[in-house]
């Protein structure tokens, strides 16, 4: 994955009793180079899935793009299971899990006022000055 001197940010489900922390990491696959990392404490609950969010800012771009995104725990401090693992550079509109900045502007720049996405729903644009705004 590319890394670049931008605000990542992301989130994770954790269930179960672990009671250590956790390390999220940007970190090069061919130097022992890391771009950006984050400490969060655990707030996992036995029988509940809890999410954790962080953000990460690395402050130099990676030389390529031979790179990965790692989450660290303390091995024998409870049982775990991990689900929706996700880390997301900057959005359109910073929204939560939103889209990518270029593709909105590519279809902005396309002036729909009818968007049809094969296996979507029919989306309607509502334009609202120069941005747009979906609905289902």
């Amino acid at each position: 994955m590319d890394v670049k001197p931008q605000k990542y940010t992301g989130s994770f489900g954790v269930l179960g009793s672990y009671r250590g922390k956790f390390t999220v990491e940007l970190q090069s696959n061919l130097r022992n180079q890391v771009f950006a990392t984050s400490d969060i404490p655990s707030a996992a609950q036995s029988g509940k899935w809890v999410e954790h969010k962080f953000t990460l800012q690395p402050r130099t771009a990676a030389p390529n793009s031979n790179n990965t995104f790692v989450i660290e725990f303390q091995a024998g401090s409870g049982s775990l299971n991990f689900n929706l693992i996700s880390l997301f550079p900057p959005t359109s509109k910073n929204s939560p899990n939103g889209q990518r900045p270029e593709l909105m502007e590519a279809v902005n720049a396309l002036d729909p006022t009818f968007l049809r996405i094969p296996g979507v729903n029919n989306l309607y644009v509502l334009v609202t000055g120069p941005e747009l705004v979906f609905h289902d």
